[in-house]
C-alpha cells in the first residue's frame, strides 16, 4: 500500500492557495495551506512533504528562499514556483537551484493536475522498487 502523499501550498494570495489546494485534493492529496514564508518553515519540520507548490513573491522571504531551505532539508520534495511575473530567466533560475516546475499566472487546472500526476507516479514507482537485502 503506497503512503499518503502530502501536499504544501504556500502562497499570500488566498484565492490561488485555496484553488490549487482545492484541485490537490480533488486527485487525492492531503493539502495544507499556508500564507507567508515563515508558516511554511514552521510546515517543514511538521512532515515530509511530497509536493509544494510556492508562490515567488512573499512578504519578507521570497519563494526562492523558501525552495531553498526546502530543498536542503527535505531533497525529495517536489517544489514548484507559481509567479505573475514570469520569465524563461525566472524559470531557468528556479530549475537551477533544484524548482521541479515553474509556473506562470494565471496558470490553468490542468497544469497543476498534470504535476500532481506526474509526481504521484514518480513516488508510486519509487515505492514500488524492491529493497535490495
Amino acid at each position: 500500500m503506497n503512503a499518503p502523499l502530502y501536499a504544501l501550498v504556500i502562497d499570500d494570495e488566498l484565492q490561488v492557495s485555496g484553488l490549487v489546494a482545492r484541485v490537490l485534493e480533488s486527485e487525492g492529496w492531503n493539502v495544507v495551506e499556508a500564507i507567508s514564508a515563515q508558516e511554511a518553515f514552521t510546515k517543514l519540520e511538521e512532515r515530509q512533504w511530497s509536493l509544494v507548490f510556492c508562490d515567488v513573491v512573499l512578504g519578507g522571504t521570497d519563494g526562492y528562499e523558501v525552495l531553498r531551505r526546502f530543498s536542503e532539508a527535505q531533497p525529495e520534495a517536489r517544489f514548484v514556483l507559481m509567479t505573475g511575473h514570469g520569465s524563461g530567466a525566472g524559470a531557468l533560475d528556479a530549475t537551477s537551484i533544484g524548482a521541479y516546475d515553474y509556473l506562470v499566472k494565471p496558470f490553468t487546472i490542468e497544469d497543476i493536475t498534470g504535476i500532481a500526476s506526474d509526481v504521484r507516479e514518480q513516488y508510486k514507482h519509487r515505492d514500488e522498487k524492491p529493497s535490495t537485502p
